[in-house]
């Protein structure tokens, strides 16, 4: 019996589980034409998602219309495009349907070593006098080790069930737009890890000498890969230079990042998972 269990166990599966790893070589794979084509034509998130509004008011069709937040969510593989949203991408960029749609199929939930049972999970509110709890659970495809941003109440998405007590509390009509921030690099600025947080949006970026200098924000940026990062930027000339703690500088064109927004300092809710 021992040897034929270890003969079953040194064959080969014929549907071997990707390891997260792998499952986002595959993705970014995938979608590399389509970012070469963003790179080509010297578009950054934000200026290809204006160019869907432009198409859909041209044909009066506003539902066709997408943010840049929602760009990055799809090359990133968190999401895919409605097939809609998928004919204006292969327009806007001069591409075959066929290679968009190869691009995100490819992209739908793959097996990976982190099973499909939903996480369990305690939210945790700051109060002035107490720390709240909610016991809630956690889609099971949502990746949490990744910084991710969230349009108005998009957050909601990260849990199975809609999280009535949790919003209520949080009365979340304030909250425009959202990071979630899954480490602790940033800290004391940032002092918890796995923290959902408030953004705002930039009007300007400041350059190293203004008074509102980089020291004092804290970016979600938009990466030429399509990833979302978390860093410090600031304006130097025609480019932006970012750092993390603890690592050198990077700099990029302007057209070539996007940057979604800054950390406002107000904590929406910390998460543990639970065992």
């Amino acid at each position: 019996m021992a040897i034929a269990v270890a003969a079953a166990l040194s064959l080969p599966l014929e549907n071997p589980i990707a390891t997260p790893q792998e499952a986002a070589a595959e993705r970014r794979a995938k979608v590399k034409p389509l970012l070469d084509q963003l790179s080509e034509r010297k578009l950054s998130l934000r200026q290809f998602a204006y160019l869907s509004w432009r198409l859909a008011d041209e044909h009066g069709r506003p539902h066709l219309r997408f943010n840049h937040v929602s760009v990055s969510h799809w090359f990133n593989g968190r999401r895919n495009p409605s097939p809609e949203h998928r004919q204006v991408i292969a327009t806007l960029l001069g591409l075959p349907l066929d290679l968009v749609d190869d691009a995100f199929d490819s992209r739908k939930p793959l097996r990976t070593l982190t099973s499909a049972t939903p996480k369990a999970a305690t939210i945790y509110i700051l109060g002035r006098l107490r720390t709240f709890e909610y016991p809630l659970t956690i889609r099971p495809d949502l990746d949490l080790s990744a910084p991710a941003v969230y349009e108005g109440e998009q957050w909601e998405k990260m849990f199975c069930a809609y999280p009535a007590n949790l919003k209520r509390h949080l009365n979340c009509a304030r909250a425009k737009l959202c990071g979630w921030i899954p480490h602790d690099s940033f800290k004391p600025l940032i002092p918890h890890s796995n923290c959902l947080v408030l953004l705002k949006r930039p009007t300007i970026i400041p350059s190293l000498n203004d008074p509102e200098g980089f020291h004092r924000r804290i970016w979600f940026i938009g990466l030429p890969s399509g990833d979302v990062d978390i860093r410090f930027m600031y304006r130097e000339g025609t480019s932006y230079v970012t750092s993390k703690p603890n690592q050198a500088e990077q700099r990029f064109r302007k057209n070539s990042v996007d940057p979604l927004g800054y950390v406002t300092g107000t904590m929406l809710f910390r998460l543990e998972l639970r065992s």
